[in-house]
């Protein structure tokens, strides 16, 4: 008669719970494995690691994991989640449009800077690819997200435009159009800009030979037997070839001693430093160069060492120099026998930036072709030209081949890495505001309050980087 084990199931029987309470099991299994950094169970529902993630994600929203400005989930979560995006590779988004998208919407889901930096800048670069996808998953991505790549895009399309008209021909007609076109500028007495075009012009000739060599044809296109491209044209991988190509050229004929007058924007005619031939050389030199800078925006910062080593007889003959400026003047005026020649070449680059590469060995050899027969004066013309071209293609190429900060995966990449995400994370707080960061003004001991976006991703951001 007793009445203890009333409604109890009988000794033998055991709990038959749903295929939804096994879902559940394993998502909150999952949750709390994924906070300690264990291994993680997949199920017939959840077979990849992008939903299993997206239920971690759900979960962690539920049960309100947060830091203090809803940046992140916390310290321990967003650890956690970065060392698995390391472990797994999850932020190697190169070969596949839809891990691009699932980089995105796990990054925006697990409030991931890592993993959601790394996939927007990758999205960007094959957005178009993406998008003709019209995969399902696309919709997931917020739409705050999707506005700002097409943003990023539109900006990328504009530095594409700018490089192809500049790098296809190897055309700068901006360089001519300023004062080495006037035929009354004060330079001329001293300058001569026409020898300048002549070696200029015969530079980039040369160059253009160069890479059509190299990679069959210019620009390159794909499947030429002579490269492995897949992409046609001045793509990612061919434009930083020649950034380091021409890198090399700078730092083998750049004067290390002769720091840069001018800054962003002012072409540093005004400064003070002599008027002997020398120094107006450096003079003019520096006015072409601000006024090709400053040709089409946006406006090109200069480099910090902004003028070359020029070829000295003085680091060939020991009686040159020495104060008798007869002799001097007269072995300016004469043909150089091509034995010196070599050696006053060798004299006017940078020991150690000599490297046994082909495009330094073929601008070596155009060099003693170019140089034969020439007076010291010519010679250094032949030099001022071929630093034009140099500083002309190397200044063009920073808005494109200097990928964006933090971005790991990028080898074998042909599309462009350089669109970062700006103004913020999508998932944070809106009272947050724009990140701010304090700057100095140039010229005074003045400080600014600017986004940092403007500052790090605009133009003299990029090129400093």
């Amino acid at each position: 008669l007793s009445t203890d084990t009333a409604g109890l199931l009988p000794a033998n029987s055991e709990p038959n719970p749903t295929y939804e309470d096994m879902e559940t099991v394993v998502a909150v299994r999952n949750l709390f494995a994924f906070l300690v950094g264990q291994s993680l169970v997949a199920t017939e529902n959840r077979p990849s690691l992008f939903s299993i993630f997206m239920k971690v994600s759900s979960l962690l929203q539920m049960y309100e994991f947060s830091n203090l400005d809803g940046s992140t989930y916390g310290e321990a979560a967003a650890t956690s989640f970065d060392n698995y995006v390391e472990e797994l590779h999850l932020a190697d988004v190169r070969f596949s449009r839809e891990k691009t998208i699932e980089g995105i919407v796990l990054g925006e889901k697990m409030r991931s800077v890592l993993l959601y930096n790394e996939a927007f800048v990758h999205a960007v670069g094959k957005y178009d690819e993406i998008v003709k996808m019209e995969h399902p998953k696309f919709k997931l991505i917020s739409l705050v997200t999707r506005n700002r790549m097409e943003r990023a895009l539109m900006d990328l399309y504009t530095r594409e435009k700018s490089v192809r008209n500049r790098l296809e021909d190897f055309d700068f007609p901006a360089i001519f159009s300023g004062i080495m076109n006037s035929k009354t500028a004060d330079e001329r007495k001293v300058v001569r800009f026409d020898q300048w075009k002549a070696s200029f012009m015969t530079t980039r000739k040369y160059i253009m030979s160069f890479y059509k060599h190299k990679y069959g044809s210019w620009p390159p296109k794909a499947s030429s037997k002579k490269n492995d491209l897949e992409t046609s044209g001045l793509n990612r991988l061919v434009l930083r070839d020649v950034y380091h190509d021409f890198s090399d050229l700078y730092d083998l004929l750049v004067d290390r001693s002769n720091l840069t007058t001018r800054s962003a924007g002012i072409s540093g005619l005004n400064d003070s430093t002599g008027s002997d031939e020398k120094n107006l050389t450096a003079r003019a030199m520096r006015h072409v160069l601000s006024e090709y800078d400053r040709s089409s925006p946006p406006v090109q910062p200069p480099v910090p060492f902004d003028v070359p080593l020029l070829p000295s007889l003085a680091t060939t003959r020991k009686d040159y120099g020495v104060g008798d400026a007869k002799k001097d003047a007269k072995a300016r005026l004469k043909k150089i026998k091509d034995d010196e020649i070599i050696n006053l070449l060798k004299n006017s680059h940078n020991p150690d930036a000599r490297k046994p590469t082909p495009f330094l060995q073929a601008f070596a050899d155009l060099e003693r072709k170019e140089a034969h027969g020439c007076t010291i004066e010519e010679m250094c013309d032949l030099r001022n030209g071929q630093w034009i071209f140099m500083y002309a293609v190397l200044e063009s190429l920073p808005m494109l081949v200097v990928d964006a900060p933090g971005v790991k995966w990028t080898q074998g990449v042909e599309y462009f890495l350089c669109e970062p995400p700006r103004s913020g994370v999508p998932w944070a707080r809106e009272d947050t505001g724009i990140k701010k960061s304090w700057y100095g003004v140039a010229g005074s001991s003045g400080v600014v309050s600017l986004p940092s976006d403007i500052v790090e991703h605009g133009v003299e951001g990029i090129y400093r980087r």
